[in-house]
C-alpha cells in the first residue's frame, strides 16, 4: 500500500510510515530518496515507488556513507 504523505516540522514530506524525503527533493521529482532511522537502523527507498525494495543499514555503515558524501569521495 503507498503511504500517505504530510509536512514535518523540518517543513520535509513524512509518509504515513515514518519515511521522510531527502532535503533537496522536490516532491514528485525523478531521482529521490526517503529514508526513516530508527534505533540502530536505517531504511532507504525510492520515492517514485514506495512499495518496491527497501534497502537497510546499520547506524555506522550510515554514518559511514554520509561522512564519505561530505567528504567529496563520491563522483556524480
Amino acid at each position: 500500500m503507498t503511504p500517505k504523505y504530510s509536512k514535518g516540522p523540518d517543513g520535509r514530506k513524512v509518509s504515513s510510515d515514518g519515511f521522510k524525503t531527502a532535503s533537496f527533493s522536490s516532491w514528485p521529482r525523478p531521482g529521490c530518496v526517503a529514508v526513516k532511522i530508527t534505533n540502530g537502523a536505517v531504511q532507504v527507498r525510492d520515492t517514485k515507488d514506495a512499495d518496491d525494495s527497501t534497502l537497510n543499514f546499520t547506524t555506522d555503515e550510515w554514518s559511514a556513507f554520509i561522512q564519505g558524501v561530505k567528504a567529496g569521495e563520491f563522483e556524480l
